[in-house]
């Protein structure tokens, strides 16, 4: 059961790697016109998230589309990101923003609950304990 991979660069025009989810999906779909609607979406969230006002939105926004070689949509999503994966990997809602992900992701097939993960962990480090105490003078 592992999980589909791949590597976008429309999210922000810079190539991640990505849990591929609905997100991603709607965004591979999209024309320029929805893409630069869902970075205004974005762009409140992440407004609301730093504490920022319209203004250093604005002067942030500006500041991109002068030095890269960005669309629109493309420079508002790359200063939106952090809003974007908070929603996936801290807010807990994975269908809702983007997952990125290491090199071994797409080949995790084990997904125990939280749970029986920290019982796992603690009775490896019991194990660990004892073999130290075996060693001990």
């Amino acid at each position: 059961m592992g999980s589909e991979m791949c590597i976008r660069d429309r999210f922000d025009g810079l190539p991640h790697r990505l849990i591929f989810n609905d997100y991603i999906k709607k965004i591979d779909h999209s024309n320029p016109f929805t893409l630069l609607w869902i970075s205004i979406g974005s762009a409140i969230k992440y407004k609301q998230l730093t504490q920022s006002s319209y203004k250093d939105l604005i002067k942030a926004f500006f500041a991109m589309l002068k030095g890269d070689d960005l669309t629109i949509s493309q420079s508002v999503m790359s200063a939106n990101s952090p809003a974007i994966i908070q929603k996936a990997m801290v807010e807990g809602f994975p269908e809702e923003g983007a997952m990125p992900s290491g090199q071994v992701a797409g080949i995790i097939t084990n997904l125990p609950a939280c749970e029986d993960l920290v019982l796992e962990i603690m009775s490896d480090f019991d194990q660990a304990c004892s073999k130290l105490e075996g060693i001990r003078r």
